[in-house]
């Protein structure tokens, strides 16, 4: 926990965030327009930078498949970030095991 920067702090609530975001626009209307725009900013800002990996490697390719290549980086990242945490949290020394032995 002392060693997480902000940077890893942003893709592992990307999973939560976007799962309580469509679970409250599920339930309440008003929080559709906040659930549309942050999936709106998170596919706007896969597809500019995606775009603009595709100029620079000059593969249009790429502006189309990084989006996804993006979202299954993050939301994976993020399950094994929250798997890991609860993980550590729960995690109980084994008692007689091979651990234990000399």
């Amino acid at each position: 926990p002392g060693s997480i920067r902000l940077r890893q702090l942003v893709p592992a609530l990307f999973l939560p965030g976007i799962l309580v975001l469509a679970a409250a626009a599920l339930i309440w209307p008003s929080a559709r327009r906040p659930a549309a725009a942050a999936g709106g900013v998170y596919c706007l800002s896969a597809l500019l930078f995606s775009g603009w990996d595709a100029a620079r490697r000059k593969d249009a390719a790429l502006w189309w498949t990084m989006p996804l290549v993006f979202l299954v980086i993050h939301s994976v990242w993020s399950a094994g970030f929250w798997a890991g945490a609860a993980a550590q949290a729960f995690h109980r020394p084994a008692r007689g095991g091979a651990e234990s032995e000399g």
